[in-house]
């Protein structure tokens, strides 16, 4: 509510100092600190802070554009790991299988058919995996590739059982290097399931 200007006989209301009600005002108004205007060089940095928030905002609300597909050089590159990590090390398995079953029987060793050996098992499993890798996740491949590994470690025990060595040498390190990529495609519950089967039958041989 505004202070009155005059009193009840009329006259200018008078406070303490003697001073009317206005003019004690207009001395309350003269006595506000004033607000100094901002510089030219503050107002232009003002102005640019602006425009960057307004230039990061529409940045951020930009959407995101979707990755470009990979090429075929991208592809085939990891076709080609792909491949590398499984065939590379099965095919040593190979090897080693080799001169494991030709030490234990003491069998003098050849390079040349080793290499040769051991290139032919890389040729094979690189076939095998290019037909039955690209739908083994599917159920119907997975039962087949079990049964598979299961009949391929019970045909190696009764090899190993009821063979002479040179029957042995010729068949256990290829069928050994099958039954590990078979182990390696199949989910591991299922690769346990054939490795106890192969195991069951092995006992019932021994027996």
């Amino acid at each position: 509510m505004k202070p009155a200007l005059v009193d009840a006989t009329g006259r200018p209301a008078v406070n303490g100092d003697g001073l009317s009600a206005g003019a004690s005002r207009i001395e309350e108004l003269d006595a506000e600190p004033a607000v100094p205007p901002a510089s030219p060089r503050k107002s232009a940095i003002q102005r640019r802070r602006g425009a960057s928030k307004s230039v990061s905002f529409a940045v951020e609300d930009k959407p995101a554009e979707p990755e470009a597909p990979p090429g075929l050089f991208a592809e085939s590159m990891l076709l080609l790991l792909d491949y590398t990590m499984v065939l590379v090390p099965l095919a040593s398995f190979h090897v080693v299988l080799d001169v494991l079953v030709y030490r234990q029987y003491g069998q003098e060793i050849v390079l040349n058919e080793l290499l040769h050996r051991g290139a032919i098992s890389f040729l094979v499993l690189g076939l095998i995996h290019a037909v039955l890798h690209p739908g083994h996740a599917g159920v119907g491949m997975q039962m087949l590739i079990l049964l598979t590994a299961m009949m391929i470690g019970m045909y190696l025990v009764h090899v190993c059982q009821t063979q002479d060595y040179f029957a042995v040498m010729k068949q256990a390190p290829p069928l050994a290097t099958l039954l590990g990529w078979a182990a390696i495609e199949l989910e591991p519950y299922w690769s346990t399931l054939a490795m106890a089967c192969v195991g069951f039958w092995y006992w019932c041989v021994r027996v």
